[in-house]
């Protein structure tokens, strides 16, 4: 819906109608980001868990990839301003109808679950006449002192990602080092580059369970990439190092997106996925705004030699926060207990149990 209203706003007049497509774009981001761990869940067992998220949620990031790549193609800068609204037109248009096939295949061929559930806690929610409530399960959820840490620590690690995704080309081309093709295939870079670091962390948590010092870790080298980012910015022009270094900040950028919705689905279970993971899609969608605002407020209000340095020193400062708040995330693995059977849970009472005794432990 929102694609077709973006494109029938595509004109001199559209602006209003641009917006509102594009605001029930972001609306329904939050709900579609939620959706990875879900179906994870229901379709793959405790070993295969993670690797299914990492794949449906860096699918996501190749949709971004490819837009930082196919935009500057389709709409290059132009004196015209018909030509533009033409090519925006042409963007707009060919977005909607390849939305509109990928909704009519989910809905023709896409099931809800498999016959058998894969696993342990999977058939317990499935045979469970008292799954909890939408409510109960945002009550529980802000109860556990533990994901509120991760949803604060999501929400500043996937926002520095939105804010380097959203700012890259205005800090670059203030810099006046590449071109605006350039920039496309650097953005384009940055975000594929996250994939194959989410795979390969989705595969060592599910071998190891390691999630908190995955997370930990993942920090830490996006601490070490910031810093890489703003030094080849602001002292190397060359385009060779800066690719480098961005494909280096997008690789440890993006991983951390699979590994905190099945980080939280372990650290609430039994509440369902899609709790869990809505709440830190909004709160990455929180700070990703404060920090494009504080990030644009930097790079247009101060006109000094560095003000995209500052930038990259106030996203450097929000990241080791978020390392200092993970340090005080209590690993406990709910969901992966239940599926080895150290709970002794048999009947739906005692799964009802889980969720208080989880609550109560924090």
């Amino acid at each position: 819906l929102g694609a077709w209203i973006k494109f029938g706003g595509s004109s001199s007049s559209g602006f209003v109608w641009i917006v509102l497509g594009q605001a029930i774009n972001a609306l329904s981001n939050t709900f579609i980001l939620s959706i990875p761990a879900g179906i994870s869940a229901v379709w793959f067992g405790e070993r295969e868990r993670a690797i299914a998220t990492s794949l449906n949620t860096l699918a996501f990031q190749v949709g971004i990839a490819v837009y930082f790549l196919v935009v500057p193609l389709i709409v290059p800068k132009s004196e015209s301003h018909e030509k533009l609204y033409q090519n925006f037109s042409w963007f707009n248009g060919g977005n909607a109808v390849f939305c509109t096939l990928i909704n009519i295949a989910i809905l023709v061929a896409f099931e809800d679950a498999p016959p058998t559930p894969p696993s342990r806690s999977q058939a317990l929610h499935t045979q469970s006449e008292n799954n909890l409530s939408l409510v109960e399960s945002l009550k529980r959820v802000i109860k556990n002192r533990s994901y509120v840490l991760l949803l604060v620590t999501y929400g500043i690690y996937i926002g520095t990602f939105y804010a380097y995704a959203t700012l890259l080309n205005e800090m670059l081309s203030r810099k006046g080092k590449v071109t605006e093709i350039e920039i496309g295939v650097l953005g384009f870079a940055f975000v594929l580059a996250g994939l194959p670091g989410g795979l390969v962390v989705s595969i060592y948590v599910s071998k190891t369970n390691a999630y908190h010092c995955a997370a930990k870790l993942l920090i830490a080298l996006t601490i070490l990439a910031i810093i890489s980012f703003a030094t080849t910015v602001e002292f190397c022009g060359n385009i060779v190092v800066l690719c480098f270094a961005i494909i280096f900040l997008g690789l440890v950028g993006t991983s951390f997106l699979p590994l905190g919705l099945e980080y939280a689905a372990e650290l609430t279970y039994p509440v369902l996925e899609g709790p869990s993971s809505s709440l830190l899609n909004v709160s990455a969608q929180v700070f990703g705004i404060l920090f494009i605002i504080v990030g644009g407020i930097f790079i247009t209000q101060l006109h000094t030699w560095y003000n995209i340095l500052l930038v990259n020193l106030f996203l450097c400062a929000v990241m080791f926060l978020g390392f200092i708040l993970m340090s005080f995330v209590k690993p406990h693995l709910v969901r992966q207990e239940v599926d080895s059977g150290k709970d002794n849970i048999h009947t739906q009472s005692s799964y009802q149990a889980v969720a208080e005794d989880s609550e109560n432990e924090d």
